[in-house]
């Protein structure tokens, strides 16, 4: 191959990973600034604003789906419950704070940790579901199925 040809060939793949580069940056600033996603839930459709950082999980079920994401919540119901019941898995961060229990949250421990997001399920948090999407953008998952919900509503 000529000089030539080989500052041509060069010239080609800076430009290359010059427009490859930038255009990641373009995407992920678009991420970052503010992009609404529209998730569809059991109870209806729930717009969220970027990625959300600040998480807030009412069921034991969820935290154990998004820590080996790597997402650790900033808020839990009953972390102590589930420390002691949840042995699988990632661990939760000392510093993340118990907002109650399962079934009764505490509205205002959530509310505090300026959550950009809250993860509940649709059997036991329904009730609340109005007072909480006045804290942040609230979805409900339904993990059980109608039998499965009524034996652990007891729990």
């Amino acid at each position: 191959m000529k000089w030539g040809q080989w500052i041509a060939l060069l010239l080609v793949v800076l430009l290359t990973a010059a427009c490859g580069s930038e255009e990641v940056k373009e995407q992920t600033s678009s991420e970052e600034n503010g992009q609404i996603r529209t998730i569809d839930g059991p109870n209806g459709e729930v717009e969220i604003e970027g990625v959300p950082k600040r998480v807030v999980v009412l069921e034991w079920s969820y935290v154990e789906h998004i820590l080996p994401l790597g997402i650790q919540p900033v808020g839990v119901a009953d972390k102590e419950g589930y420390n002691k019941w949840v042995n699988a898995g990632e661990s939760l961060a000392d510093d993340v704070v118990d907002v109650g229990t399962r079934s009764e949250p505490n509205f205002e421990a959530i509310s505090r940790l300026n959550p950009d997001l809250i993860i509940g399920a649709d059997y036991r948090h329904e009730e609340f579901e109005d007072q909480l999407k006045e804290i942040a953008p609230t979805i409900m998952f339904a993990p059980y199925s109608e039998e499965g919900a009524a034996i652990n509503m007891s729990t």
